[in-house]
């Protein structure tokens, strides 16, 4: 009996619970709706940099900051005051374009707010590297031995003033100091010096800008070399083979003029040695003839002739060697039998029977007329006012026709060359 009861209160204590609970869509209880989200706005930008300098080409990542940190709307655009000087893209990439000074600003999308940094934009410099007087491009090739001690010198052109600069500023840097050294400065150049055989990168730098690079080629002394003589250092080609001294030849010295003059070239470049103490020189008799260093030019010596006889001279460059004989003459051309101590020679038709007039030399190593065997007189080829007579056993004849300057030569054939150690002119008078 006492069970059935505890059942019948439990189920009344149900029913009861269940009849005051509400339906969940009643007035009484409604769904409940999400709270509405809370726009933070943008109180500020940055920019990672204030200023920056920049060289024509080159780029700069600027970067914003948009404050605060968890703003709603963090967009932003860029501008450029001066599209011409520097432009930047939609991501803060400024492009340098030419020298000047502009500006670059960040804004943002919410408020308008903005953050600038100041560009300078360098135009990259003017000043290009010379040598040997030209531009020099990606590479250099040198061979030792070009010059002396081996020593390269740059210059520096500002093509902006068109005018060479001061090297003060400059400083090369060689990757290679096996193959070439950096010597230094002096003046309006710059020096470096070749070691040996290789390549090596010259890099050329401008108070603290690189100007430019060169890869130098230095290559082995080069063996081809030629020796050559000339009487006049303007107005003759010392290339001309003409004048080339070839090993074992003749070199004549007359001592009324006393000198002549020797080139060292360097065939390969096609370049003047300049002469100084690498260029070695032999003579074996020194009272005959002697060569004089650097006789008054950067790259010609003077080869005198100092007395009657014959020596012979050697020239070496680095293992160049280069004999040859000097013949130093001491020869007095006479007219009518006297030394007329000039070049040009006065006579009067009617003076000689048959208007014959003597061309004789007179030896003085030892005091004597040379054999006509030995020496020839030759006219100039469009003279008509005179012609070779005849030879005796010492004097030429030569017979005038008429008035008029009769320019002639006398050449020393003894060698079996055609020396010409005297030029001298007839003037011929009317009677």
């Amino acid at each position: 009996m006492r069970k059935l009861l505890l059942f019948n209160i439990l189920c009344l204590a149900f029913l009861a619970v269940s009849c005051d609970k509400k339906e969940p869509d009643s007035p009484d209880n409604p769904t409940p709706v999400d709270p509405v989200p809370q726009v933070v706005k943008v109180t500020g930008v940055k920019l990672d940099k204030t200023s920056a300098e920049l060289k024509v080409g080159e780029t700069l990542q600027l970067s914003a900051t948009v404050e605060p940190a968890n703003a709603t709307e963090k967009s932003v655009s860029w501008k450029t005051d001066n599209s011409s000087i520097a432009d930047v893209d939609g991501k803060g990439l400024v492009t340098a374009l030419k020298g000047g000074t502009t500006t670059i600003s960040v804004i943002t999308k919410d408020g308008n707010l903005t953050a600038s940094a100041s560009i300078t934009v360098k135009e990259p410099l003017a000043i290009k590297v010379y040598y040997d007087g030209k531009e020099v491009g990606d590479t250099l090739t040198y061979k030792l031995g070009s010059s002396p001690g081996d020593s390269l010198s740059f210059e520096l052109f500002d093509k902006k003033t068109e005018a060479f600069v001061d090297a003060d500023n400059l400083e090369i840097s060689s990757s290679s100091k096996e193959v070439a050294t950096y010597l230094g400065k002096k003046g309006g150049s710059g020096f470096v010096k070749a070691v040996s055989d290789g390549l090596s990168t010259l890099t050329f730098t401008y108070g603290k800008e690189t100007i430019g690079s060169i890869t130098l080629n230095v290559l082995l002394k080069p063996t081809e070399f030629g020796v050559y003589t000339h009487t006049s250092v303007e107005g003759i080609d010392p290339m001309s083979k003409d004048l080339e001294i070839a090993e074992g030849s003749l070199v004549r010295i007359n001592p009324s003029t006393g000198y002549t003059f020797l080139d060292l070239f360097d065939l390969t470049n096609k370049t003047r040695v300049l002469y100084d103490d690498s260029v070695m020189y032999e003579t074996s008799d020194k009272k005959v003839a002697n060569i004089v260093s650097n006789y008054g030019f950067s790259y010609t010596w003077g080869l005198w002739g100092k007395g009657p006889g014959r020596a012979t001279i050697t020239l070496g460059y680095g293992e160049f060697r280069r004999t040859f004989d000097v013949k130093v003459t001491d020869y007095i051309v006479y007219f009518e039998g006297k030394d007329p101590g000039t070049s040009i020679l006065s006579y009067s038709l009617g003076t000689k029977p048959g208007d014959l007039v003597k061309i004789s030399v007179f030896d003085k190593a030892t005091d004597s007329f040379l054999k006509t065997s030995d020496w020839k007189v030759t006219l100039y080829s469009s003279n008509t006012r005179a012609e070779v007579n005849s030879y005796t056993e010492t004097e030429c004849l030569i017979k005038i026709k008429t008035a008029g300057m009769i320019p002639l030569s006398v050449a020393d054939t003894s060698d079996g060359t055609n020396f010409v150690f005297k030029t001298l002119s007839i003037n011929v008078k009317a009677d």
